[in-house]
């Protein structure tokens, strides 16, 4: 996944982190500075499940790049004062 979505995975306090954990079931979710992902549990089907849900968590992000808000103001000269 891309480095900058890792917190969107992890969430705050690694409150998002936790409930995959324990809402598939896993008995292992890490994730490496590099954005690799290590999912771990016992049943295939909710590993993939979960596979699938941390993508949809970074889809659309641009490689980890951050997003800026659309700009809205007017462009103005500015002087330097003397």
């Amino acid at each position: 996944m891309p480095v900058g979505s890792i917190g969107k995975v992890i969430g705050p306090g690694g409150k998002m982190i936790r409930s995959l954990i324990e809402e598939f079931g896993l008995s292992d979710l890490n994730i490496g500075e590099d954005g690799t992902v290590s999912i771990g549990g016992f049943d295939s089907e909710k590993l993939q499940a979960c596979k699938e849900k941390v993508e949809a968590l970074v889809a659309g992000d641009d490689a980890g790049q951050a997003r800026r808000p659309p700009y809205s103001g007017k462009r103005k000269q500015t002087q330097k004062n003397s």
